[in-house]
């Protein structure tokens, strides 16, 4: 777990006031950073049943005000948190439920979002759909995150290992599929994929970047830390 932590520093700031506890261990990323990894992944896994990977158009009208929404509330109760934290007007305390389910609820927006932007870069025969098409899916997505949060907060302690390894798939997929984006565009292989083994090379690029990326991270927050005493999180 300290390797996990130690790999996921530069990500979160790890306070154990802004944390969850499983099985009495501290989990690797802070509530609502988590959550935002752990949306991400199942904005994802909702992409991948409904079998639009290769969907091209992220979600429009009542659907697209939804996912913004979803980003704004996690935006609200961190803005919220910043002003308690700052002993100024604020509307509530804040909590590490809120911080955790909000922050699921914005990387299941972000996910639905981005999802089809890197995908119509990639596909050489991007699917003109769009990553949810109906409420209904909405619906399934954000059931899927409460089921994420319930067990979390649940606070089993067998969960201890498969909640902290599914942070880390989420970050490094959330990372990687910015990285494979930046990568297509960069190399000039846009539309070029026809399927998942002609994007190994890609996948594994951006792969190495994401470790790269974390490290990085990591070691600059250790520095501002040490030599500054500043760090961020909310």
């Amino acid at each position: 777990m300290e390797a996990l932590r130690a790999l996921l520093y530069g990500v979160s700031s790890q306070r154990p006031t802004h944390s969850v506890f499983l099985g009495g261990q501290q989990l690797p990323l802070e509530a609502r950073m988590g959550g935002i990894f752990l949306g991400f992944l199942c904005a994802v896994a909702l992409v991948a049943v409904l079998g639009r990977l290769r969907a091209s158009q992220p979600p429009s009208g009542f659907l697209a005000l939804a996912c913004w929404a979803l980003v704004a509330l996690t935006g609200l109760d961190g803005l919220n948190a910043f002003l308690f934290d700052g002993n100024l007007p604020h509307l509530y305390a804040p909590n590490t439920v809120l911080r955790l389910l909000t922050g699921l609820g914005a990387g299941l927006g972000v996910g639905l979002m981005a999802l089809p932007v890197v995908a119509s870069v990639v596909w050489q025969r991007p699917a003109d759909d769009s990553s949810i098409e109906d409420p209904v899916e909405l619906g399934a997505g954000l059931a899927l995150a409460v089921v994420v949060g319930a067990l979390i907060l649940a606070g089993v302690g067998v969960l201890l290992w498969p909640v902290a390894l599914a942070m880390l798939v989420g970050v490094l997929v959330a990372f990687g599929a910015a990285n494979l984006y930046v990568i297509v565009l960069v190399t000039g292989r846009v539309r070029e994929a026809t399927s998942m083994a002609a994007l190994r090379g890609g996948l594994i690029g951006s792969l190495g970047l994401t470790l790269l990326e974390l490290c990085g991270l990591a070691a600059l927050r250790i520095l501002l830390v040490t030599s500054f005493g500043f760090t961020w999180g909310s």
